[in-house]
């Protein structure tokens, strides 16, 4: 057995993926690209939801214990305020379902944002406030109910969670801001300087220890590094991405998705389950098997591939 675990582990190594996939919510479409060629754009397939004016669907997020991602949706009934939507999409269709009504805006409370998952929570969280620089954060389910957590004095615009590190990013009209490891409690913030570029919704991969986001005025694919989680920071402009209208950016931890037993790590238990879905496919109108990584509605050797070169990994 040692020698068996001893040889996947480097078949692993030798297939480790290069390039981070990323997925995108547009105006129609569930879409994904990769880093290093975000042109070229892979349509998983329509969410459904009409475009409400300059709102409908924002933000985008991938739950690893639902399987599935998640967005805010936004329609405005009546002038200035917005009722608001949590919507969860499913990552083999693209198809969007509404699964809370999260109520709506107000003279003197703002709209939900900053829609991200924190795995030390195993949970959602999103931003509120009355507008400007005073958003409180909250946690948020599956079912749209939430919990409040803590102000950091900040107009969230939008967040990442540094899962390596369990820091916050968010961007503000002042640039990044970062979240301390107990942020979650106290919303401790450390500035770490100005963007000089529009971002829009981050995602954070661990497997580069790097932060991406979307120019949504030249949709121009970034990449940003901080120094250990604190400044400075580098920024890379990858080149532009080859769908339009991106309203949302996620990714899908790769430890996280090929731990299919949970236990916190992708080990020879996970290789056993992963045979026995080899060749499964998803009963008509159900859920993908949990092996299909890929989610093209079968698994097989690409998800092989995606799961050796997560083997030995830890789900942080």
């Amino acid at each position: 057995m040692r020698r068996f675990v001893a040889v996947i582990a480097a078949f692993a190594a030798a297939h480790a993926a290069s390039a981070v996939t990323l997925y995108a919510i547009t105006t129609t479409n569930l879409v994904r690209f990769d880093s290093d060629n975000p042109g070229a754009v892979t349509v998983i397939g329509p969410h459904g939801l009409p475009e409400a004016g300059a709102y409908g669907v924002n933000y985008l997020v991938y739950h690893p214990l639902e399987r599935a991602f998640f967005g805010l949706y936004y329609t405005s009934p009546q002038p200035v305020h917005f009722q608001m939507s949590l919507i969860r999409f499913n990552p083999s269709t693209g198809v969007g379902l509404t699964v809370a009504d999260l109520g709506s805006s107000a003279p003197n409370l703002n709209v939900y944002e900053s829609l991200e998952y924190v795995s030390t929570q195993q949970s959602m969280l999103v931003s509120r406030g009355p507008g400007g620089s005073s958003d409180s954060f909250l946690r948020i389910g599956p079912t749209g109910a939430t919990l409040a957590l803590c102000s950091n004095g900040r107009d969230n615009d939008y967040t990442v969670f540094d899962s390596a590190r369990s820091l916050f990013y968010t961007i503000d009209p002042n640039g990044v801001a970062q979240l301390t490891a107990s942020g979650i409690v106290n919303c401790i913030t450390d500035n770490l300087g100005p963007l000089g570029v529009t971002l829009g919704d981050l995602a954070y991969h661990p497997a580069d220890d790097a932060i991406y986001a979307v120019d949504y005025l030249t949709n121009r694919l970034h990449r940003l590094k901080t120094t250990d989680g604190g400044a400075p920071f580098t920024r890379t402009d990858i080149g532009p991405v080859g769908a339009t209208t991106i309203r949302g950016l996620a990714v899908i931890p790769p430890a996280c998705v090929a731990d299919l037993n949970a236990d916190g790590v992708v080990s020879t238990p996970d290789l056993v389950q992963f045979l026995g879905d080899f060749g499964q496919q998803p009963i008509p109108g159900g859920p993908a098997p949990a092996a299909d990584f890929n989610f093209d509605t079968v698994v097989d050797t690409a998800d092989l591939a995606f799961f050796l070169g997560r083997f030995g990994g830890q789900c942080r």
